[in-house]
């Protein structure tokens, strides 16, 4: 294609402009998955083959490193539910810290609900602001990440959907960084 070459202000307002645009198109995606995020229909779902799907979906870099423990291996949930939560903590873990990542992920049944832990090696969440990580459009990451800060908001409409609950935990050493705990309602065992 052939084209102008622009002088170095309107090829920078351009290019500005594209990269809004982008955002701006990101947080409308979000929003509209935000606003649709409901109970869905459910499945005995394999926990760690849509960890891995989430994983190759992701692409990750190749300094991020997964650690995971999951019992039972199957759980009752919509395993695109499933697969939504995987995105967005796996996604967040790797997005807001440095290399070389680090992400543990434990789940397991407890009460009538599966939970699941997820921790990293990263700067976790900025002191005092714990309560407010679930808001929409909240953004406390210190990198540009391009994202719109709904990730963790979507995340808590589908633990609400389920009967469960979400929250971001105080590091416990110096050495964690971001800890989610997911708190699922499982259908009883008969």
């Amino acid at each position: 294609m052939l084209g102008i070459a622009l002088p170095e202000g309107p090829a920078q307002s351009f290019d500005l402009m594209r990269r809004h645009a982008e955002k701006l198109n990101m947080m409308l995606d979000q929003l509209s998955q935000y606003s649709k995020t409901e109970y869905r229909e459910t499945e005995r779902v394999s926990v760690r083959t849509c960890l891995e799907r989430a994983i190759a979906a992701l692409n990750l870099p190749s300094d991020v490193r997964v650690r995971a423990r999951f019992d039972p291996a199957e759980i009752e949930m919509n395993p695109d539910a499933l697969m939504s939560v995987f995105l967005i903590l796996l996604g967040n873990a790797a997005e807001h810290n440095a290399g070389p990542v680090r992400i543990a992920v434990t789940g397991g049944l407890c009460d009538g609900h599966w939970d699941m832990m997820l921790r990293d090696n990263g700067v976790g969440f900025p002191d005092g602001k714990l309560e407010r990580a679930f808001d929409p459009m909240s953004k406390f990451s210190v990198v540009e990440t391009g994202g719109a800060g709904m990730g963790l908001a979507i995340l808590r409409r589908l633990a609400d959907s389920y009967g469960g609950v979400v929250e971001a935990l105080a590091p416990r050493t110096k050495r964690d960084g971001a800890t989610i705990r997911l708190r699922l309602k499982q259908p009883r065992q008969d």
